[in-house]
């Protein structure tokens, strides 16, 4: 495996008088060389820059441009609220063949994509909305985080770097969007495919304090959120996608909610992942969602996720559960522009799992489960 690690506008202290904005490429060669090239831009104007003839690095220096690769999933944070946590998001990509959604039943290595760019804004490449809608009376202040998510498949030889770890974001208060950068730390790719996350929480909370206070005391926040700029040039066996977790209180049923994050590939083979630390009630009915974000889902390949009750019996979701859709418990979500029923490989899924689902799985006195991933 070949990681190619990229980054650039980053500012280093010389060794002169003074300091220097310095850009700076990077490659893992197959015999294990890193190589780092250095410029140093010696003007305001663009493109002027000097060579370097001598660069000490630093302790430390390297192992910040390690490749990150796959991560375990681990938990983000745990909260015991009266409250809920709200799931949207949608893809950046269209079928080609009349800029429209993909046929249902389609996958998406047979189709050909376009970007959806659905904003009427010249200064974005791709962009498309999710209606984020909040309980009544849920305000700023009852916002405990929102974080966004995207993935993207770009063209194999890629140098990851500031182009996928950006994006940008605009509410229903804004006029113009907001560019953000994903968390280093939680920066991951795979051979041509990756994964950002950033926190929103500040944005969202603004602009539930900029929208009309009346209207969301008696109906609830109910806005699109705009995403743009998710880079996924790969028009041929491609995805592209974003989603936004919101964890609220609403002064409800009490709930222990529990998110984690991390990035694994799943190819024709099984993985198992152990989700621990959450807690459900001792007695009574346990109301128990599970939500997913997940790139490269084909609607016509079998797939199969399990989950273990408090027994640790496995038990199945259900049937292709990464299938290229949208939906809470298999209901299109149509509060999205577009709404296409095909996602062209991603899903952004919720579903029922406790005592009162269908297929009950989680349980009484549950503090852990483990998810295995089977894919073909």
């Amino acid at each position: 495996l070949l990681l190619v690690p990229f980054a650039t506008l980053q500012t280093i202290s010389i060794e002169d008088t003074e300091d220097h904005v310095v850009t700076y490429n990077t490659q893992l060669t197959s015999s294990g060389t890193l190589k780092i090239d250095f410029r140093i831009l010696v003007s305001d104007a663009p493109n002027e820059y000097a060579q370097v003839a001598y660069v000490t690095i630093r302790e430390g220096f390297v192992e910040t441009l390690r490749p990150e690769g796959e991560r375990e999933f681990t938990l983000y944070k745990q909260n015991s609220i009266r409250g809920n946590i709200q799931l949207i998001g949608n893809s950046v990509k269209l079928d080609a063949n009349g800029v429209q959604c993909a046929a249902n039943g389609t996958n998406n290595n047979s189709i050909t994509t376009v970007y959806a760019d659905r904003d009427n804004d010249t200064t974005t490449f791709n962009s498309t909305s999710a209606t984020l809608k909040l309980p009544p009376d849920v305000k700023s202040d009852d916002i405990l985080y929102a974080m966004l998510y995207w993935q993207g498949r770009t063209n194999a030889d890629v140098n990851f770097g500031e182009t996928e770890r950006n994006i940008k974001i605009k509410t229903s208060n804004q006029t113009s969007y907001t560019p953000l950068r994903s968390i280093d730390s939680k920066f991951n790719w795979l051979n041509e495919d990756y994964q950002g996350i950033t926190d929103i929480t500040d944005i969202i909370k603004t602009d539930i304090d900029d929208s009309n206070q009346t209207l969301i005391e008696i109906n609830g926040y109910n806005q699109n959120i705009w995403i743009a700029d998710v880079h996924s040039p790969d028009n041929s066996n491609g995805f592209g996608a974003w989603a936004i977790a919101v964890v609220y209180e609403d002064g409800s049923t009490l709930r222990n909610i529990s998110t984690y994050d991390g990035y694994k590939s799943v190819h024709n083979e099984t993985i198992t992942t152990d989700l621990t630390g959450f807690l459900t009630p001792t007695t009574g009915v346990v109301d128990s969602d599970f939500l997913v974000f997940a790139g490269e889902g084909d609607i016509t390949l079998t797939d199969n996720v399990t989950l273990t009750d408090v027994n640790d019996n496995e038990i199945a979701l259900g049937n292709n559960i990464f299938k290229s859709s949208v939906d809470i418990d298999g209901t299109n979500v149509t509060s999205r522009n577009p709404f296409c029923q095909n996602t062209i490989g991603v899903d952004i899924r919720r579903f029922n799992v406790g005592t009162n689902a269908n297929i009950p799985i989680i349980g009484n006195s549950q503090t852990s489960t483990t998810i295995k991933l089977v894919s073909t």
